[in-house]
């Protein structure tokens, strides 16, 4: 039986339509359309990095102006030294457009505020303010005395007894009132156990326990000597100074009740039983569960992110996706690389793991449109997984962005090329609202357009400098310069 076909005939039906009438309905979907955007927008912009990090200023600066109301007690004096100096760093970082940065130290410029104010009202601090800095994924906090689970919200502050407790695909950042940052990685639960802050001595610290997964934390070192931020495990306790910058990891693995440490920057000590073991930058220990220690290892350097650059703009295909090519340094002594890509800065929800054996470069053919993070690390012969490479991030746009009214490319103009030793000074200027890259590494560009690189040549030789300026509708402007490095 044959298949009816549709009838194509046109019916045209002709309608007087006034000027006015068209008038009307014009402005009206212009009215509609534009009221769209600004909602769009607002709500783009209500939790964008930039709109919090100012939230955040706005708030320390207030908090600062009210501790300053309380005289001159030589007790408050250099509190809010460290307050004003955090509240100016924050300033600082966010003219650079380095909001994530400006956030941070708005945050500890609030804290030592609060410190002063506390003792210039009772003599001594009674707040020490503990609040989750980034959630990703599946979060939950226990309270202390509560039996349930609640999900974690940035807006409440943590305290002593509070557990928090992340699913295979969540993530955390949580930032204490002396400076301190921890990540709680996926699949971990922890603690706060103990927050102490002696006004006389100023020393502060810090107790997370870890009953199973692993955190990473760092401090800034800015707090007074004696200051220590702990970890403990069912079988450990690692304890890193907080008066110089600190940046190490601990993870416990519950079905081995085995802990491991991992310093990268500054040191740290390990403590089981009766054995202890200091480590310095890039060494690490295992301790078992009978509480015995690994000897030490040494742990790999973190690759260095070539390709894509940090926070680059690339143009899908037809298709709405993009193949892409992730390119990173080779690591001396590394057998394999360890290489994830996430939706999320914390990479919490991983869509990519994979191995490269000696391989320093992978190619993933079917990224669709969005944002992406992606970091990696080296492996030596004996399986030990180094440090990861600083989280970077690059975004797959539309086709759209091609065809937008914006097709001039930014200004890019160099006004000095210095080089010293190994080192290179470049300074410039580009559109204020430009991304910067130099040899592939991100470069902060201030309100005015001004930049200033700083480069470590890689070879002896011809090192050949490619300087990317994008904006933010796609287009480039690329600039080269050739500098020679010679050793004697």
């Amino acid at each position: 039986m044959a298949q009816a076909q549709p009838d194509r005939r046109l019916n045209l039906d002709w309608v007087s339509v006034t000027y006015r009438s068209v008038l009307v309905v014009v402005v009206s979907v212009v009215a509609v359309t534009a009221a769209g955007w600004m909602t769009w927008s607002h709500i783009q912009e209500r939790g964008s990095p930039r709109t919090l990090a100012s939230r955040e200023i706005d708030a320390a600066e207030s908090l600062y102006r009210e501790a300053t109301s309380y005289g001159n007690d030589p007790n408050l004096v250099a509190i809010r030294a460290q307050a004003r100096q955090h509240l100016v760093d924050a300033r600082t970082q966010f003219n650079a457009s380095r909001f994530e940065e400006a956030r941070i130290k708005a945050i500890l410029s609030r804290n030592n505020s609060q410190k002063a104010i506390d003792i210039a009202r009772s003599g001594e601090t009674t707040r020490m303010e503990v609040r989750f800095y980034k959630i990703q994924g599946t979060v939950k906090v226990k309270r202390a005395g509560n039996l349930l689970w609640e999900p974690a919200n940035l807006n409440e502050p943590l305290r002593v007894g509070d557990a928090i407790k992340t699913a295979s695909n969540g993530s955390a950042q949580i930032i204490y009132f002396e400076g301190s940052i921890t990540t709680i990685k996926p699949g971990s639960l922890v603690v706060i156990s103990n927050l102490s802050n002696d006004p006389k001595t100023r020393r502060v610290r810090v107790t997370e326990s870890l009953t199973v997964g692993g955190v990473h934390s760092s401090s800034f070192g800015s707090n007074a000597a004696g200051s220590v931020h702990e970890v403990t495990t069912k079988n450990a306790v690692a304890r890193a100074p907080t008066a110089s910058r600190t940046d190490f990891e601990v993870d416990f693995d519950e079905k081995k009740q085995s802990t491991r440490l991992a310093v990268h920057e500054g040191q740290a000590e390990i403590v089981s039983g009766d054995e202890s073991m200091v480590l310095g930058p890039e060494e690490g220990v295992k301790v078992a569960a009978s509480g015995h220690f690994s000897p030490r290892e040494t742990i790999l350097p973190a690759p260095r992110t070539i390709a894509p650059s940090d926070q680059k703009i690339i143009l899908a295909d037809a298709s709405g996706t993009k193949p892409m090519d992730l390119v990173w340094s080779e690591i001396p002594g590394a057998s394999e690389y360890r290489l994830e890509v996430a939706r999320d800065p914390l990479m919490a929800d991983l869509t990519r793991e994979l191995t490269r054996k000696g391989d320093t470069v992978a190619r993933l053919p079917d990224l669709g449109k969005g944002p992406w993070f992606w970091r990696v690390a080296a492996i030596d012969s004996a399986g030990r997984r180094g440090r990861y490479s600083p989280v970077s991030e690059f975004r797959i746009a539309g086709r759209e962005a091609a065809v937008s009214a914006d097709r001039e490319p930014p200004e890019l103009m160099l006004t000095d090329v210095l080089q010293t030793g190994n080192l290179v000074i470049i300074s410039g200027q580009t559109d204020s609202d430009a991304r910067l890259w130099v040899d592939n590494l991100k470069v902060d560009v201030y309100e005015d357009g001004t930049f200033t690189a700083v480069v470590r040549l890689h070879q002896d030789g011809r090192n050949l400098l490619e300087i990317v300026a994008q904006d933010p509708a796609g287009n480039e402007t690329v600039a080269r310069r050739e500098v020679y490095l010679d050793v004697f």
